[in-house]
């Protein structure tokens, strides 16, 4: 039961973030590409010096993408871009949560805010939207830029997405000690 309620949190985050981008920029997608995942990571992995250089990049291969293209070009206007390893990070926090959710649902308590702030923060960093203005990068800061952020501001905070991530795990984690939903032994490392 978990997991549908886990896999439905995915997907409305998915279908949210979409329906934000056609309020936003007041248009239809026009194209939906699913894109050679495999081979792409492939390729990258093959076609760079050091596993340490190619690991970077082929994390951020995109599997699915529903967009806006610009009119005579080849080019995405914006675009909403689904990233294997994202999902399966948006995965792992929503598991976690769910869990907390049923564990606090049981005991007639409110999940404690400080692990819904947790989960939103991994739920913004692990977005993937792209728009021409922020260079048509897929990125999590494109959300801050299309909300109203300068978009080089917005771009200058993308090295934090992984640092607000890990706070936000940090905060999940929180929440479950908080209502003891991880085990004794577990309690001494973290």
């Amino acid at each position: 039961m978990m997991a549908w309620r886990s896999i439905v949190m995915i997907v409305g985050y998915h279908f949210t973030l979409l329906l934000a981008l056609m309020l936003r920029f007041r248009e239809w997608p026009d194209y939906v590409r699913i894109h050679p995942w495999a081979d792409n990571v492939w390729s990258v992995m093959t076609g760079f010096p050091s596993p340490a250089q190619a690991l970077p990049v082929a994390l951020r291969e995109p599997w699915l993408e529903i967009g806006r293209s610009v009119p005579g070009l080849p080019l995405a206007q914006w675009s909403l871009q689904v990233i294997p390893f994202n999902l399966l990070v948006g995965a792992l926090a929503s598991l976690l949560f769910c869990r907390l959710w049923r564990k606090t649902n049981s005991l007639s308590r409110p999940v404690p805010v400080i692990s819904a702030i947790g989960l939103m923060g991994i739920a913004l960093t692990t977005s993937a939207l792209t728009w021409l203005a922020c260079c048509a990068s897929p990125s999590w800061v494109v959300i801050l830029a299309i909300m109203g952020m300068w978009p080089s501001t917005a771009m200058s905070l993308q090295p934090a997405g992984p640092a607000l991530a890990l706070a936000g795990f940090a905060l999940l984690l929180t929440g479950m000690v908080i209502h003891d939903d991880i085990p004794a032994a577990t309690k001494n490392i973290l």
